[in-house]
């Protein structure tokens, strides 16, 4: 499982942003969600969050990295905490 990180363009129509989650949910995305879903800001809440197969992970982050509306999107960097 991958998770890809994206952000709305603050300028992008809330139609415009259902589209490309439609888009993501078409094409394999398991989960997408807002990275802080009670946030009344508008840069926090263009935040979202992903859940991807990694089979398909390559494919949605070029979707995404596309998009008029998408500021930035990347994968979530694995962080490997050492004890």
């Amino acid at each position: 499982m991958t998770k890809l990180q994206f952000k709305f363009r603050e300028e992008a129509a809330p139609k415009a942003r259902r589209r490309l989650i439609q888009a993501l949910d078409r094409n394999g995305a398991r989960k997408v969600r807002r990275l802080f879903p009670n946030e009344s800001d508008a840069a926090l809440a263009g935040l979202y969050v992903a859940d991807v197969s990694d089979a398909a992970a390559a494919r949605l982050l070029k979707l995404l990295q596309g998009s008029k509306d998408v500021e930035f999107a990347e994968g979530e960097i694995r962080r490997k905490l050492i004890r």
